[in-house]
């Protein structure tokens, strides 16, 4: 089979020897108060990783969370392994005068297998800033922010400061991926009227070698080039809220948003996230060939049925025209396992899809069965080969702790997005202590 020019470039370079890429407040829309509520509803029924954010505000400005967690482990090649994990996540939300407030928040994950991969300790500063507040429609936050778009669930088109953020993944959750990862150094300012907010924020080039450290602030892994971020949310109807974005950096032409949450009845919410612009293809950016810039486009759309106000379940439909298609990646498998390996890197350091389209699928289940035991599953569907990954937990809560059992499988050939993973499945048992 004759292979395309950009994956022949590929395999030039992969002979040629270069080197690896490196692996791995919010500007999000104002929606009108029932869609809030509907929406506020969803996310306490989120369920993912444990974090400061989840646990019941008190009146003290810091909260303390120790995780430990341990399990089983079994790689492609069929052999387990006994695995562990513990957790320190602080934060620090401190008013020190009545317009300025000191924001910090950290997490130090220790990871322990019985096997080569053996111990490794990773602190991921994931914010620390000032806000000040000089007039009631007026913020500016300057520091280390993590700057989180978007209205879906699974995959965040307009979402474009995730690239580099995430150093450590405790849980493949879409929610614990957001807020378990490390800010941005930026500027922002905000400004509301009416109903509407408009902001605009600039992240500075902080170098561009990502630091793999265990205690390093890694500002390279986040502030890797010049970079702008500008939009405007604003109520479109009763029901409809809208949000427009622009973001451009030193590396490509700048790029356009869109978000859209619609009130469908009391039980229903839709959303259509958009981002497009002029770009590379991703295995084009990730062997660093020369650019085939072109209009490229991503898109998540989908929506969430909330009943009974215990149990909620959001589908979406996920695309990104810069993923390889059906047939280029047929071809890329073709490939020499470097090259895999190296496309799997990239994809952890973006965050993105790594074929053209696919299917996401998340149910939670609020007192499931009996009361504070809560049940999550979530299905991603890669619509390209088939492969797929499942994710269960069982969660007991209770005001000052959490026991929680958590499920996943990847599910595909070995030609495949999941089913190439190392990890095939794992099953593991966390606890958490909030203080």
């Amino acid at each position: 089979m004759r292979r395309s020019l950009v994956l022949q470039a590929i395999a030039l370079h992969l002979t040629a020897g270069v080197p690896s890429l490196a692996a791995a407040v919010t500007g999000e829309p104002r929606l009108d108060d029932r869609l809030a509520d509907r929406l506020e509803d969803q996310a306490a029924l989120m369920i993912a990783d444990t974090s400061t954010d989840d646990v019941v505000q008190t009146d003290k400005p810091w909260h303390l969370t120790v995780e430990g967690s341990v399990g089983l482990i079994r790689s492609r090649d069929t052999s387990s392994t006994i695995a562990a994990r513990g957790a320190l996540d602080f934060s620090l939300d401190q008013r020190v005068t009545p317009e300025v407030q000191v924001v910090f928040r950290d997490r130090i994950d220790d990871f322990s297998q019985a096997n080569a991969s053996g111990h490794h300790t990773i602190n991921t500063w994931k914010e620390g800033y000032v806000a000040w507040q000089p007039l009631p429609q007026a913020s500016v936050e300057i520091g280390r922010v993590n700057v989180r778009q978007g209205v879906a669930t699974g995959y965040n088109p307009t979402d474009w400061f995730r690239k580099g953020a995430v150093r450590a993944v405790p849980s493949v959750a879409p929610d614990s991926l957001r807020q378990n990862r490390q800010g941005s150094m930026v500027v922002r300012g905000q400004w509301l009227w009416d109903g509407a907010t408009a902001f605009a924020l600039f992240s500075p080039d902080l170098g561009d070698s990502p630091s793999q450290e265990p205690f390093s602030p890694d500002l390279a892994a986040t502030n890797r080039s010049n970079r702008f971020l500008t939009g405007v949310s604003a109520p479109l109807t009763e029901r409809l809220q809208g949000q427009l974005l622009l973001q451009g950096d030193d590396d490509q032409s700048p790029q356009a948003g869109l978000n859209l949450s619609l009130l469908v009845t009391d039980a229903v919410t839709t959303h259509v996230e958009w981002a497009g612009g002029r770009s590379r293809s991703q295995l084009n950016e990730a062997f660093g060939l020369a650019p085939d810039t072109a209009f490229r486009q991503r898109l998540s759309v989908g929506g969430t049925w909330t009943f009974d106000k215990k149990v909620s379940a959001t589908l979406e439909y996920q695309y990104n025209s810069a993923a390889p298609n059906a047939s280029q990646w047929q071809r890329f498998w073709e490939l020499p396992p470097q090259a895999h390996i190296r496309y799997n890197q990239y994809l952890a350091d973006v965050q993105d899809l790594a074929t053209r389209s696919g299917a996401f699928l998340f149910v939670s289940w609020r007192d499931a069965l009996v009361p504070r035991l809560d049940l999550g599953a979530m299905v991603r569907l890669d619509l390209v080969d088939y492969s797929s990954m499942h994710w269960l937990e069982l969660r007991y809560r209770l005001p000052r702790w959490d026991i929680a059992l958590q499920w996943q499988r990847n599910i595909g050939p070995l030609a495949s997005t999941y089913g190439s993973l190392s990890q095939q499945q794992s099953l593991m048992l966390l606890a958490a202590l909030y203080f």
